[in-house]
């Protein structure tokens, strides 16, 4: 029999969480109710996972671990890409960061006014401010 690891139970979902291995994901398995409404347990339980694991995927990782000998017959196969470098995006100074804020807040306001006054509960805009010109 295979080794496993149960890492958690969740009652609310009668759903076990189950490591098989180290190298791989763990597994959700929903554990199965008798005729009764109770959780198998014990043997039944045992078999029931046992047939969860993925035992040729751990026989071979355990092959992989111990090197293959054409590996390098694989590795030229693949066509290396450029590697892409980001531009470094500078962080923003807390004035800088203030004054964004501002800016956002403002057009929120001017948003808000616009559907206060389409609604009737404004005569008009306070966000507009009058210009006088020369």
């Amino acid at each position: 029999m295979a080794s496993y690891k149960i890492l958690s139970f969740d009652k609310n979902t009668g759903s076990l969480v189950v490591q098989f291995a180290e190298n791989m994901a763990p597994l959700n398995i929903d554990v199965p109710l008798t005729n009764d409404g109770l959780f198998i347990v014990g043997e039944e339980l045992e078999q029931y996972i046992q047939g969860f694991i993925p035992t040729w995927h751990i026989e071979r990782l355990e092959k992989l671990k111990n090197g293959i000998a054409n590996v390098s017959d694989i590795e030229s196969l693949v066509s290396p890409t450029e590697e892409v470098v980001l531009p470094v995006v500078p962080e923003l100074s807390v004035e800088e960061q203030a004054n964004a804020k501002m800016w956002f807040d403002l057009e929120e306001e001017k948003r808000v006014a616009r559907v206060l006054v389409k609604f009737g509960l404004l005569k008009e805009d306070p966000t507009i401010i009058p210009s006088t010109i020369l």
